[in-house]
């Protein structure tokens, strides 16, 4: 029997290509100007630079990385990163809180921020 080395890439990367394409289809659908101004390979490139961030974090599960992906395109590239976010870098990163349960705290922290701001303001 031969294996070639396309049907080992496709057993190795096709489920997370998938994953991605679904992604793709989901930001898209919430941000459509930013995924219009990236364009496809941009929109790939930002998902997967949000995909490795997010497993610094421990995400791991789909629903963790989507919920990431979800807050890089909200907030922006780096907002992990920024000052003006430590609160959100806090939850993110809190050891004491499952990873889950973390993306959810996050989740509700940014709904409260938008909803107590002028505008719809997240910081």
């Amino acid at each position: 029997m031969i294996i070639r080395r396309a049907q080992i890439d496709e057993l190795r990367f096709g489920p997370y290509l998938t994953f991605e394409n679904r992604l793709v289809e989901w930001l898209t659908t919430y941000f459509p100007d930013d995924c219009t101004l990236l364009g496809p390979d941009g929109t790939r490139n930002a998902i997967r630079e949000a995909v490795q961030i997010a497993s610094r974090y421990g995400f791991e599960s789909q629903p963790e990385v989507s919920g990431f992906a979800y807050l890089w395109f909200l907030i922006g590239p780096h907002f992990d990163l920024k000052p003006e976010y430590a609160w959100l870098q806090k939850l993110l990163r809190d050891p004491d809180v499952p990873a889950e349960a973390r993306m959810d705290h996050a989740f509700e922290a940014v709904a409260a921020r938008v909803e107590s701001q002028p505008e719809g303001a997240i910081r």
